[in-house]
């Protein structure tokens, strides 16, 4: 086997799917936020572009924030049908958009891209093989 695929292995083995952060100055409650994938993370990078009439792309980093907000934090879960309901809205982009300010959705946005490793530069992924 080789080193990387030793390290790529041992790395899968001992990732944490879990992490809880600090994502507002109002409160000391945590959220609970997961990883995205690369798959994940290339589906909401299509969704979030889109191609206008003179046929240049456009790019909506709110849609791409939204979107990891909505389905990487488990805790407040943005999803919950009896959270949307008790809240009086029928979407979780509604309840997102009710309950958090802008700078909160980015915080959080933000710290599940650092989660999942989308914030890398080469050279710390590089430092981070070499350790290994």
């Amino acid at each position: 086997m080789s080193k990387l695929m030793t390290f790529l292995e041992g790395r899968s083995a001992n990732a944490e799917t879990e992490k809880k952060v600090l994502f507002s100055a109002d409160t000391d409650d945590l959220a609970t936020i997961t990883k995205v994938s690369a798959l994940e993370n290339a589906h909401y990078n299509r969704r979030a572009t889109s191609i206008g009439k003179d046929g240049s792309p456009s790019y909506d980093s709110g849609k791409y924030q939204f979107d990891l907000v909505i389905n990487h934090t488990a805790e407040p879960n943005f999803k919950d049908p009896t959270v949307l309901k008790k809240a009086g809205v029928a979407t979780p982009e509604e309840l997102v958009n009710k309950f958090l300010t802008a700078g909160e959705v980015a915080e959080l946005a933000n710290e599940i891209q650092e989660f999942s490793g989308l914030s890398k530069t080469l050279k710390e992924l590089k430092k981070e093989a070499k350790n290994s």
